[in-house]
C-alpha cells in the first residue's frame, strides 16, 4: 500500500513543517505535490491517476470540530483510502491530538485511521530528546544573533541581545509540546527573551498577556496594534488596509478608546500598525500584495481569547465561520487538554442566537453545524436560540422555504426540538414526506413519530426494515401506526434479506403471536430461503438459533441446496451439522447429490455425518447417473474415495458398465475390466440384447473408448471371438459415434435415459472434455493402425458430413488449415472438440488429395 501518514499533535509542535518535509521527500518527477486547505477539496482537485502526493494540514479544523463537521467529511475518508489503496497516491494528514482524541470513535470506523497509519508526535518515542531541543534552541538563537553567555550577570551588562547558558539548559529540559514554535517565538521578541524560562512554562498565557498588554498601554499607537490583530483574527486571519470593513474596525477602535476621524486617516494608522507588527505577529500572504495573516495560528487563537475579554459581542457578530464554530463555547463548557476556546457568558447568548439565524438564512449547509454546536448543549442558550427561531418564523424573517429546509435538515440529523419548532408553523405534505423519509432512513424515531401522524406510515416502515432502523420500527409499532399483517410480513422479508437479524427476530416475535404455529413455520422457512438467496447466511443462523426452529429433513435438504447454489458452503455445513440428528436417508442424500458441484464436494467432505461407503450400491449409482446433473463428477469422486464399493456395485450390476462407457468414464471402465475380465462376456451379451448389431468393441469405439485393446488384444477377447473385429470397422464406428454425438435411441431407454425424463437432452455427456479426449485418442490409435483406405470409402463421406455440420460454407477453409480465417466460428467450438475435428482432417488428407476433397464438398452441398 502507498504511504498513509497521520500526524497527531498540538499546534506549534512542528506537524505542519514535518508534513511538508515528508511530502518533499516523497516528491519525484512523476508525482504531483498538492497541499489542500480543506479535506472537502479532495473530490474537486485530486485525480488519483496522476499519482499525487497530498498534504492536508489540520484536516478536521485548526482548533476544534463538531459532530456535524465530522459527519460532513466522513464519507470522504473512504474515497481517500480507496485512492491510497488502489493507486500510487500518497497522503499526509495532520490533526490536533485533542481533536483526534475527541472524535477517535468516528475516525476509527474508517480504515484510513488504523493504528499502523498513525504517528503521534506527542508520544514519548517521537518526542524531541534533550540534545535535539538544546540544538534547536541554540540554532534559533544563533539565527537571530543572540549571544549565549556564561552567567546572568554577564547578560545584564551586555548591550547586545543575549541569554545565559543556564537558562538555555533549563529551557531544553522543559516538556513543552510546542517546543519548535516556542523557540521560534522566543527568539523573535526581546520581551520573550527577558521572560526566559517562564515563556516556555506558560506559553499560551504569556502570548495572551502580551497581546492584552497592547490594550492596557496608554499609547494610542500600541492600542492600534491590538486593533489590527483583533481585526485580523475576527475576519478570519486576513487584513488589507486598502480593503477594510469600516463598520467592524470602527467598533474595534471605539472599544479600545481610539478615534476614527475618517476613512483615509484610519487606513493610514492601520498601515503604520501593520508595519510595526510584521514579522513579529503577522506576515504578508503569498501572492497577495498588501494582504497579511498571522505568522502562526497560535497568535490568532491568543488574539481571539484577548478579544473575548474586551468585546465578545464583536467577536460573535463579526468573526468568520471558522472562529464561530471552532473556538466559541458556552461559559460552562468543559474544555479538553490542548483545546483552545473562547467562553461566552449569558450576556452574549442573544447575539450568538441571532448570528446563527443569519448564518442559516445565508447558507442552508450550515444548519447541522448550528444544531450540533457545543453551545446548543447549554440549556439557557438553546432556549434563547429556539425562542429566536420561533420569533423569526412568526415574524416571517425566515421565508417558508427556509423553514422547510431547516425542518428537513433537522429531520435528517434527528434534532427533535428544531423539528418541533418548524412543524408547528404548518408544513406542506411533500415537505413532510421528504423530512420523514430522511428521519426514517437515519433511524431518528422521535422525529418520525412527530411528523408521520398525518402521513401513511407504510413506506417509512418498510424503509426502516430494509435499513435496519430498529428505533423507527419500534416506535411505529408502539404508537399503533402499523397494524396490517401483510405489511408486517413484508417488513420481515425486507429486514432479513438486508441482513438485519436483530430486527428480523423482533418482528418475528410480533408476527408469531398473530398466526398458527404451522403457518408461522411456513413463513419463516420462506424468509430463510429468501435470506439465503440474498447471501445473508449470518442472519439465517441468528433466526434459526433465536427462534429455535424445528426443521424437518425435506426443509433441511432444500436450505442446504439453496446455500450451495449461492456458494455459501460454510452455512450449508452449519445446517448439516446442526441438524445431523435427522440422519439423512439415501433418498434424501440423492437429492443433495442433485445439487451443484460444490454441494457434491461438501457431502464427500462431511465423512463424519454421511456413511458414503455404504451408499454406492448399484441402484444408487444408476440413479445418480440417470438423474443427477453432475452424475459423472459424483461417480469420479466416489471412485477416488471408495473404489472398492464402486467396483463391487459394477460387478453386481454389469449394466453399469454400459452407463459408464456411454457417458465417457473411460478410466473407470478400464480399471474395472482389467481386474474383472469375466465381465466382458456379460457386457457383450447385454450389448447384443439391447443393440443387436454391435459387438462390445464396436460399441466401445462408438463411445470413443480409447483403450480398445481391452476388447481386441487379450486371451479373454480371443475366447469371445472378438479378435476378428477389423480396425477399419472400429474406425467407422468411432466416427459415426462422434457424428451422432453418441446418442443411441435403442440403448438409452434400457439405461433409463427416457425421452420424457428431466435430464434427457439437457445433460450432454458428449460435450464433456473427457469424452472428446476419448474420441481423439481413439481416432488417433485407429488411424495409425489402419491401412490406406479406398477413395470411395463411406468413412470419408461421414467425415465430410461432420465438417459441413460444423463449418458449412467455410469447410474448405478449415480443411486447407486456414484456421485464422475461421476465428469467430472456432470460438464456439471447445478446444477438445477442435482437436477431434483436426484429427478427422488429418484422416482425410492422409488418404485423399485436395481435388477429391473439393469434389466431395461440392457433392455434399448439392445434396444439402
Amino acid at each position: 500500500m502507498a504511504l498513509l501518514l497521520l500526524l497527531a499533535t498540538l499546534h506549534g509542535s512542528g506537524k505542519s513543517s514535518i508534513g511538508l518535509e515528508v511530502i518533499r521527500q516523497m516528491y519525484s518527477n512523476d508525482k504531483t505535490v498538492i497541499k489542500l486547505n480543506q479535506v472537502q477539496d479532495w473530490s474537486k482537485l485530486i485525480n488519483p491517476k496522476s499519482n499525487p502526493v497530498v498534504l492536508i494540514d489540520d484536516f478536521l479544523g485548526a482548533s476544534n470540530t463538531s459532530l456535524a463537521g465530522i459527519l460532513e467529511v466522513k464519507p470522504l475518508f473512504s474515497t481517500i483510502f480507496a485512492c491510497v489503496k488502489n493507486s500510487s497516491t500518497k497522503v499526509v494528514l495532520t490533526i490536533r491530538k485533542s481533536i483526534y482524541e475527541r472524535w477517535h470513535n468516528y475516525l476509527e470506523e474508517s480504515r484510513l485511521f488504523e493504528c499502523k497509519h498513525v504517528i503521534d508526535l506527542t508520544a514519548e518515542e517521537n518526542s524531541l530528546n534533550l540534545e535535539e531541543k538544546r540544538t534547536m534552541l541554540r540554532n534559533h538563537l544563533q539565527s537571530k544573533g543572540i549571544r549565549v553567555l556564561r552567567t546572568k550577570k554577564e547578560t545584564q551588562k551586555c548591550d547586545e541581545p543575549s541569554i545565559d547558558q543556564f537558562t538555555v539548559e533549563a529551557i531544553a529540559h522543559t516538556n513543552a509540546h510546542q517546543f519548535p514554535l516556542l523557540c521560534f517565538l522566543f527568539t523573535k521578541s526581546d520581551k520573550h527573551l527577558h521572560l526566559g524560562l517562564r515563556f516556555f512554562e506558560q506559553p499560551r498565557k504569556t502570548l495572551v498577556a502580551e497581546i492584552d498588554s497592547f490594550r492596557k498601554s496608554t499609547e494610542a499607537k500600541e492600542r492600534w496594534k491590538l486593533a489590527v490583530l483583533s481585526y485580523t483574527a475576527v475576519s478570519g486571519n486576513v487584513i488589507n488596509h486598502r480593503n477594510l470593513n469600516m463598520d467592524c474596525i470602527t467598533i474595534i477602535a471605539e472599544s479600545l478608546n481610539l478615534k476614527v476621524q475618517n476613512r483615509i486617516e484610519c487606513k493610514r494608522v492601520i498601515a503604520d500598525a501593520i508595519e510595526e507588527l510584521v514579522n513579529d505577529y503577522i506576515r504578508m500572504t503569498t501572492g497577495s500584495r498588501d494582504t497579511y495573516e498571522f505568522i502562526h495560528f497560535t497568535f490568532l487563537e491568543a488574539t481571539v481569547l484577548s478579544c473575548g475579554l474586551v468585546f465578545p459581542e464583536l467577536v460573535v457578530e463579526h468573526c468568520n465561520k471558522d472562529t464561530l464554530f471552532q473556538l466559541i463555547r458556552p461559559e460552562r463548557y468543559t474544555e479538553r487538554e490542548g483545546e483552545v476556546i473562547l467562553r461566552l457568558d449569558l450576556d452574549c447568548f442573544e447575539s450568538l442566537a441571532k448570528r446563527f439565524i443569519s448564518e442559516i438564512i445565508f447558507d442552508k449547509k450550515i444548519i447541522p453545524h448550528v444544531l450540533f454546536h457545543p453551545v446548543m448543549e447549554d440549556t439557557e442558550f438553546s432556549e434563547q436560540f429556539f425562542s429566536q427561531l420561533e420569533s423569526s418564523i412568526v415574524n416571517k424573517d425566515l421565508l417558508p422555504s427556509d423553514v422547510y429546509q431547516i425542518l428537513i435538515e433537522a429531520s435528517k440529523w434527528g434534532h427533535l426540538r428544531t423539528a418541533k419548532t418548524c412543524f408547528s408553523s404548518g408544513i406542506p405534505q411533500h415537505v413532510l414526506e421528504e423530512a420523514v423519509n430522511y428521519a426514517s432512513y437515519n433511524n431518528h424515531a422521535s422525529v418520525v413519530e412527530l411528523l408521520v401522524k398525518d402521513l401513511k406510515p407504510d413506506p417509512y416502515f418498510l424503509q426502516a426494515c430494509s435499513f435496519g432502523c430498529d428505533d423507527v420500527v419500534s416506535i411505529l409499532f408502539k404508537k399503533g401506526f402499523i397494524r396490517d399483517l401483510e405489511l408486517l410480513k413484508e417488513g420481515i422479508f425486507r429486514s432479513s434479506k438486508a441482513g438485519h437479524s436483530k430486527l428480523t427476530n423482533a418482528l418475528l416475535n410480533v408476527y408469531k403471536g398473530c398466526l398458527k404455529a404451522s403457518e408461522f413455520k411456513r413463513t419463516v422457512l420462506k424468509i430463510l430461503y429468501d435470506a439465503i438467496e440474498a447471501e445473508k447466511a449470518k442472519t439465517v443462523m441468528d433466526i434459526i438459533s433465536y427462534q429455535g426452529l424445528d426443521i424437518e429433513t425435506e426443509d433441511l435438504i432444500g436450505l442446504v441446496l439453496e446455500s450451495c447454489y449461492s456458494n455459501q458452503l460454510e452455512f450449508a455445513e452449519y445446517l448439516l451439522r446442526k441438524y445431523a440428528h435427522l440422519h439423512i436417508e439415501n433418498r434424501n442424500l440423492l437429492k443433495l447429490f442433485k445439487g451443484s458441484r460444490l454441494c457434491v464436494d461438501l457431502i464427500f467432505e462431511l465423512k463424519d455425518i454421511f456413511c458414503l461407503q455404504n451408499f454406492f450400491s448399484d441402484e444408487n449409482i444408476k440413479t445418480i447417473l440417470i438423474s443427477a446433473n453432475h452424475g459423472i463428477y459424483i461417480i469420479e469422486k466416489a471412485f477416488a474415495r471408495f473404489p472398492n464399493e464402486v467396483k463391487e456395485s459394477v460387478r453386481s450390476s454389469p449394466v453399469l458398465l454400459l452407463h459408464l462407457l456411454w457417458i465417457g468414464r473411460h478410466s473407470i471402465v478400464s480399471q474395472i475390466l482389467l481386474e474383472n475380465t469375466d465381465l466382458l462376456q456379460i457386457v457383450q451379451d447385454l450389448i447384443k440384447q439391447f443393440l443387436g448389431k454391435y459387438s462390445i468393441a464396436e460399441f466401445a469405439a462408438y463411445c470413443g473408448f480409447p483403450s480398445l485393446d481391452l476388447f481386441t488384444g487379450n486371451e479373454s477377447c480371443e475366447r469371445l471371438g472378438l479378435l476378428s473385429c477389423e480396425r477399419l470397422g472400429l474406425l467407422s464406428c468411432c466416427i459415426e459415434g462422434f457424428r451422432a454425438q453418441a446418442r443411441l435411441p435403442d440403448l438409452e431407454p434400457h439405461l433409463g435415459y427416457l425421452k420424457n425424463a428431466p435430464l434427457h437432452g439437457t445433460v450432454n455427456f458428449f460435450e464433456t472434455d473427457s469424452r472428446q479426449l476419448g474420441y481423439f485418442l481413439c481416432l488417433q490409435s485407429l488411424n495409425d493402425e489402419t491401412s490406406k483406405l479406398n477413395t470411395d470409402s463411406p468413412i470419408f463421406r461421414k467425415i465430410m458430413e461432420i465438417m459441413n455440420d460444423h463449418f458449412e460454407s467455410e469447410t474448405l477453409s478449415f480443411l486447407k488449415n486456414e484456421d485464422n480465417l475461421l476465428s469467430l466460428r472456432l470460438l464456439t467450438i471447445s478446444s477438445r472438440k477442435l482437436e477431434v475435428l483436426k484429427m478427422l482432417r488429418t484422416v482425410l488428407l492422409q488418404h485423399l488429395d485436395f481435388a477429391n476433397i473439393e469434389e466431395m464438398c461440392s457433392v455434399n452441398k448439392l445434396m444439402t
